[in-house]
């Protein structure tokens, strides 16, 4: 069994952010979570509907709920949000 190299890692991981960044991401002052595998759906919220931590915790909470969420897209809907906003989420 060969183990992949820090640069394939490295490159791995890169590649899967650059995906990410194809499903979920801000235009028109939305942010969009545009899902296609293995149905489509287009989801998007107003960025002025989640712009304090409280309310960025509560549509986390609601988006939890849909079928579709997977943590990678949580985890980047969450860090656009609160670098829009400038919101800290590491509690310092």
């Amino acid at each position: 069994m060969k183990l992949e190299s820090i640069q394939d890692i490295i490159e791995r991981s890169k590649k899967q952010e650059e995906a990410l960044s194809k499903v979920v991401y801000i235009e028109d002052e939305c942010i969009v979570i545009d899902v296609k595998n293995p149905f489509i759906f287009y989801y998007d919220i107003e960025l002025s509907r989640i712009n304090t931590s409280d309310k960025l915790l509560s549509w986390t909470f609601h988006l939890l709920g849909k079928n579709w969420m997977t943590t990678d897209i949580l985890r980047k809907f969450i860090e656009l949000v609160s670098e829009h906003y400038n919101i800290n989420i590491y509690g310092t």
